[in-house]
């Protein structure tokens, strides 16, 4: 995600470890997760920050570049084929962005697929990626290698300035905002259109084969071992956050003797045993709402996030050298 939503108090090696334990598949042994997210730290080069803790606004933790790396390694735990990023340089200054980037190129020539959207990019960013493509209104205004994009529009007519970041040219290039820009945008994409087309015809396709199986999801974790691993880390959430557990033990008092205060000396006739039910309402709402506020503070912000967010322009891509 573009926002890391990351625990605060957890550090990065128990975050990679809470991913292995609920995604990796049964047969994996617990000395195999540990190797596994020893591995994931040493790709991500954050040998030296793995124990220290996330950190936020009141606690002081990780940078912003080694927040990105943790929020890549929680997925990359799995090994996956294709990753997708969105924005990971996003408020990073350009040496941690380049660094950052420089890592994902890394991770590419092992194998996996990244697909990221990317915010500005420098020069030095713009030529470590392996493919291009450049979107104007949901279509295609290229695609390829970025060290042939300079010569594509150079072809059309639209020369890139010495000494201009082309990431920063084709973002003014391709703007919309007038009529002569919509119609430069219009011819630039059918010119587009045209050359992936004659690209396409001069090569050979592959027949498709039938006999290709589907690859099955692993197996996941019986129930008791993830009502173990979230109970494990709600406990290190709560435990490591003083001022947050002090507040909610002062609640839980406050609304007990609330509750004590107004059903005191209960009888046991009619009236008093509808008042029983509305004591016992409240004790059991209390905690649970308590308990949900936090998980329903979150659902609200994602669900404003992608109803709100803005569709992206461009697209970056890297590829398995």
């Amino acid at each position: 995600m573009q926002d890391d939503r990351l625990f605060e108090v957890l550090t990065p090696r128990e975050m990679f470890q809470f991913s292995a334990n609920l995604r990796l598949p049964r047969d994996f042994t617990a000395a195999k997760r540990r190797e596994m997210v020893d591995n994931v730290i040493v790709k991500l080069k954050m040998t030296a920050c793995a124990d220290t803790r996330v950190g936020g606004r009141l606690v002081r933790g990780l940078s912003g570049g080694e927040r990105k790396r943790a929020a890549i390694g929680v997925e990359l735990i799995i090994n996956p084929s294709l990753l997708f990023l969105d924005e990971p340089t996003s408020g990073l200054d350009s040496f941690t962005a380049h660094s950052l980037v420089q890592t994902l190129k890394e991770l590419a020539s092992e194998g996996h697929n990244i697909i990221c959207t990317i915010h500005q990019p420098s020069s030095e960013i713009f030529s470590l990626f392996d493919k291009l493509n450049l979107l104007v209104k949901g279509e295609v205004a290229y695609f390829g290698h970025p060290r042939d994009s300079v010569d594509f529009f150079n072809n059309l007519g639209h020369p890139c300035p010495t000494y201009t970041n082309p990431a920063d040219f084709f973002m003014n290039l391709l703007q919309t905002q007038s009529d002569e820009e919509k119609e430069r945008a219009a011819l630039i994409v059918k010119a587009s259109k045209e050359q992936r087309a004659a690209a396409a015809a001069a090569i050979e396709l592959v027949p498709e084969s039938d006999d290709l199986e589907p690859v099955q999801p692993p197996e996941r974790p019986p129930f008791l071992v993830q009502l173990y691993e979230l109970t494990k880390r709600s406990w290190l959430v709560i435990t490591r956050n003083p001022l947050t557990f002090r507040a909610r033990v002062f609640q839980f008092v406050i609304i007990s003797l609330l509750v004590g205060c107004i059903y005191y000396k209960l009888g046991f006739n009619n009236v008093d045993v509808a008042n029983r039910s509305g004591a016992l309402f409240f004790l059991s709402l209390g905690p649970t709402m308590s308990s949900l506020n936090a998980v329903l503070l979150t659902c609200n912000f994602f669900f404003f996030s992608f109803s709100f967010s803005s569709s992206h322009s461009h697209r970056l891509f890297f590829s398995p050298s």
